[in-house]
């Protein structure tokens, strides 16, 4: 996606036994955080089956709006599958920033819409934050950890990262915060997802 025009932050929500991971909560807290300075609205992405609704607790933890895809083959967790439902949502309503909790999901759905947006990714950050600009400053380690350094997504939209469980504040949840809800249909076919497990040669 080019820079164009494109506004919001997004929180991809990861549902783990049933319930929203902890990671998604935290994400939620700092995204509410950076949008009291850069007056971007904050957007949980709610990929579920019929059978659940979690939309409620994801306004009450720091979203204001819920985009909400209810399908039965989200019942168990497919990286391609996902990919597609969250590349036509973000095609449709253009977002600013995209970010994922650095974990076996999130490091398996990530680089995968980064791939099919044509746009950067910054993996494992430890701290994020928007200038004046509305850039996304990604501050990751490196050099085994002994380094941290700032990085920008200057000329792609979404700017996305993938950050780290632990790092941020889960903001406590409240029940009269108001959120809109909104659900959408999208026509998806199953896919066959198989974890790399190398290669043998014949």
């Amino acid at each position: 996606m080019n820079q164009g025009k494109s506004s919001g932050i997004w929180v991809v929500a990861e549902i783990s036994e049933e319930t929203i991971h902890p990671s998604t909560l935290e994400l939620l807290g700092k995204a509410h955080e950076m949008s009291q300075n850069s007056q971007d609205s904050v957007t949980a992405i709610l990929l579920e089956t019929s059978q659940t609704n979690h939309a409620a607790s994801l306004i009450g933890h720091g979203a204001d709006q819920v985009l909400v895809v209810k399908n039965d083959l989200f019942a168990d967790f497919d990286p391609v599958l996902s990919k597609t439902a969250i590349k036509q949502l973000a095609d449709d309503y253009q977002p600013n920033i995209i970010l994922f909790a650095a974990t076996l999901k999130g490091r398996a759905l990530a680089p995968r819409l980064q791939g099919a947006l044509q746009t950067g990714l910054t993996a494992d950050c430890l701290d994020l934050s928007i200038d004046d600009k509305g850039q996304l400053l990604q501050i990751k380690p490196s050099y085994g950890d002994n380094l941290m350094c700032t990085i920008l997504t200057p000329t792609r939209r979404p700017q996305m990262a993938t950050v780290r469980p632990n790092v941020f504040n889960t903001l406590p949840f409240d029940n009269t915060r108001q959120g809109a809800i909104i659900d959408i249909t999208i026509a998806l076919r199953t896919t066959l997802y198989l974890p790399s497990l190398g290669t043998n040669s014949r």
